[in-house]
């Protein structure tokens, strides 16, 4: 094994962890027992350790827990390919989206569009929340063509997810990690 090789590791929810060995293969250790012995390691090594002065017992296992449930820890996961790193996708946009079906790793498309589209809604939902201060201001001292024109922003604003998920329905995963999203301006 030269210095190109990852381990892919899959979760239970298919998302995927690459862990790039370090060690090397120790003579007569087999590629498999290394695999093994490497894969170990990466799943005890994301285990963080108790300090007692800190956290009992119960605490310790409870943060366990919620860590092996976000994926934090390796715990779960099954150790399903050794890759090249230039089997992997170049880009690393959707990298928390990548996935390894029939010993091809990939990005699913479906999920990248997901995305996108919650990170837009995140984004428009910043917006309007600050349009909020404005729409009190003007309805206090405003014009109506003021209020007009807020009113239409926010309208654009709150139109705009299915504008968008309706335009990505067509890009391509190239088209997709290209992709910025543009609000409209008050």
């Amino acid at each position: 094994m030269g210095h190109r090789e990852r381990i892919v590791f899959q979760a239970p929810d298919g998302s995927i962890a690459i862990v790039n060995p370090v060690e090397p293969i120790q003579v007569p250790e087999s590629v498999e027992a290394w695999l093994d012995r490497v894969a170990a390691r990466a799943v005890n090594a994301s285990i963080p350790r108790r300090d007692p002065e800190k956290e009992t017992q119960a605490e310790y296992r409870a943060r366990i827990d919620r860590l092996k449930a976000s994926g934090e820890i390796l715990a779960g996961y099954a150790r399903v390919a050794v890759r090249d790193v230039d089997e992997f996708p170049k880009s690393r946009r959707f990298r928390d989206l990548w996935r390894h079906i029939g010993g091809h790793v990939y990005t699913d498309e479906v999920l990248a569009r997901e995305k996108l589209l919650a990170e837009l809604r995140d984004a428009r939902d910043a917006a309007l929340l600050a349009s909020d201060h404005e729409k009190t201001k003007l309805d206090e001292i405003g014009t109506e063509k003021e209020l007009a024109a807020l009113a239409d922003y926010r309208q654009s604003l709150r139109d705009l997810p299915a504008v968008v998920e309706a335009e990505l329905a067509g890009y391509s995963l190239d088209q997709l990690e290209r992709y910025q999203p543009l609000l409209p301006t008050p």
